[in-house]
């Protein structure tokens, strides 16, 4: 992020909340989808709370994008941007990981 912009409140807290829900995607959810290997039942559950979340985090990134129209100076816009684009790599990043672990669960039931 840019220098010592301080971002608002409410961006930090959406920042807060899709990392937190990130976290939870890679360090949780993935795995047990990955360990899912007998219930299909099970296996639908478990990819219907990953879409959930992964839907979650992208509103919460979109509304960071949505923010830098309401940056107060060039400077926080910047940082916002930056912050947008971070929040953006990541979230694709982990939907290239969810999309391998839930093709591999799906592999592992057939």
């Amino acid at each position: 992020m840019s220098g010592d912009v301080k971002l608002p409140a409410e961006v930090l807290r959406l920042r807060d909340a899709a990392a937190r829900r990130l976290v939870d995607v890679k360090n949780v959810q993935l795995p047990r989808l990955c360990e899912c290997t007998h219930a299909a039942q099970e296996l639908m559950a478990l990819e219907t709370e990953l879409n959930d979340t992964l839907h979650t985090v992208t509103s919460l990134v979109q509304q960071i994008s949505d923010e830098v129209d309401d940056a107060e100076s060039a400077a926080e816009r910047t940082a916002l941007q930056e912050l947008a684009r971070a929040q953006q790599a990541q979230l694709a990043s982990v939907r290239q990981d969810a999309r391998r672990a839930l093709l591999q669960a799906h592999r592992a039931m057939v």
